[in-house]
């Protein structure tokens, strides 16, 4: 532990220079931001990144109650986010499609649910979550330009 200590920065500095540049400028990036904000703010911003994940978790577990399917456990609730992790390992097609349906019907039949009920479920979720935004976006920029064309 005293050796951890004497020798802290030159660790440190072998860390940063096996990172990736991108890697590093991100952790300075965060350390600044970190200093700018004070703790509470941060406290509440997690809390509310937890609250929608949790709600995200509850809203496709109610979909699948749907199906028949109970998953309204703790197993249910490790598999949702067992499969929005690996959604976020690869984050290489729009909008995780393909991605999030393949890792949800993976861990949630790990689990003894039905591939063709969860699959059907994740569509929904993105149908809710995604396309239907989407579309009332669509709706909202008409709206604007059209009353932004009035103006002029």
């Amino acid at each position: 532990f005293i050796i951890l200590i004497k020798y802290q920065d030159k660790i440190k500095n072998k860390f940063i220079n096996y990172l990736p540049h991108k890697a590093v400028s991100l952790l300075r990036l965060f350390k600044v931001q970190m200093k700018s904000k004070s703790v509470t703010q941060f406290v509440l911003i997690l809390i509310i990144a937890l609250m929608a994940n949790l709600l995200a978790a509850l809203a496709f577990m109610i979909v699948l109650l749907g199906f028949d399917i109970d998953v309204m456990t703790i197993r249910g609730f490790m598999a949702f986010e067992a499969a929005y992790f690996t959604m976020s390992l690869f984050p290489i097609t729009p909008s995780g499609i393909g991605i999030r349906e393949g890792s949800r019907v993976y861990f949630f039949a790990l689990i003894g649910c039905s591939q063709a009920a969860v699959l059907c479920a994740s569509f929904i979720i993105f149908g809710l979550n995604i396309m239907l935004p989407a579309v009332i976006g669509i709706g909202s920029m008409k709206y604007f330009w059209k009353t932004k064309l009035d103006r002029s």
